[in-house]
């Protein structure tokens, strides 16, 4: 089984679930799974885990959220649907697999209508939140006042932000308050999930490093090499289609392809 380790994003199989694979192999790419096929095909999963996606080698790639060394997660992408659909899946996912007492999950996005098909009658779900009211900045500054107020729960929460670049619009207190989240969430079983659209912004880069685990939709590629999120041209041996992310392991590049709820990727 694929876990994510800390210190380095990378893929581990447990002992007899992976065999060596031939010189030369080449996997046979599918379309995306759907999240309900993937879960029939790898059986139960840990209640610590986090389905990602399926590697190509079809295994699942877990986060494993009682790992409070990995930190937050970045998902950085081209200007499309992908790293929506991906937070979505985990949603998803922590729907299906777990109860609203073991899981929950708020959402920001300025895209309230992209998240109406997960919110009918979703107990797991804290709200959406935009900026309309300031509804956004309340949520990130209560959810950092009840970390500070030295929580006690075995409840994990989700917090879903598509699109780092809505905190250039937030106040100072607001931006404080969302580096409590990064800094000190992981470790309370507060996992913030950011995405990002690819920026040479100097105030979106200062807060970069904050992110030990970084995602990055399949087929981008960032042009200045001195960036951190600098992305080499990687020459694949097989084309894929769909919603497919790659991340940096010890053993170089590897790719996976995220589940989706109909298999309705555009």
């Amino acid at each position: 089984m694929n876990t994510i380790l800390s210190n380095a994003l990378d893929i581990i199989p447990v002992p007899g679930t992976r065999t060596d694979l031939p010189a030369g192999w080449l996997p046979e790419i599918q379309v995306s799974p759907t999240l309900e096929d993937l879960l029939k095909k790898v059986g139960p999963l840990p209640k610590e885990s986090l389905l990602l996606g399926q590697a190509e080698d079809d295994l699942p790639v877990l986060l494993n959220m009682y790992d409070t060394q990995v930190g937050p997660l970045l998902i950085a992408g081209k200007q499309s649907m992908a790293k929506t659909l991906l937070l979505k899946s985990i949603a998803n996912f922590v729907t299906i697999t777990h109860t609203p007492q073991e899981i929950q999950f708020g959402v920001i996005s300025q895209q309230f209508e992209e998240w109406q098909d997960i919110l009918p009658d979703n107990h797991h779900c804290i709200g959406v939140f935009g900026n309309s009211q300031w509804r956004d900045r309340l949520f990130i500054r209560s959810l950092a006042m009840w970390l500070t107020a030295q929580r006690q729960s075995n409840q994990i929460t989700l917090v879903l932000i598509d699109g780092l670049e809505q905190l250039r619009d937030w106040d100072e207190t607001t931006r404080a308050s969302l580096l409590t989240i990064l800094t000190y969430g992981p470790q309370n079983l507060v996992w913030p999930i950011v995405t990002m659209n690819p920026t040479h912004d100097e105030m979106l880069a200062s807060w970069l490093g904050l992110f030990k685990i970084r995602l990055y939709e399949y087929g981008l590629k960032w042009d200045k090499p001195d960036s951190q999120l600098y992305v080499p041209d990687i020459k694949w041996s097989t084309p894929v289609q769909g919603p497919w992310f790659m991340y940096k392991s010890k053993s170089g590049w590897l790719r996976f392809q995220i589940p989706l709820m109909n298999n309705d990727w555009l």
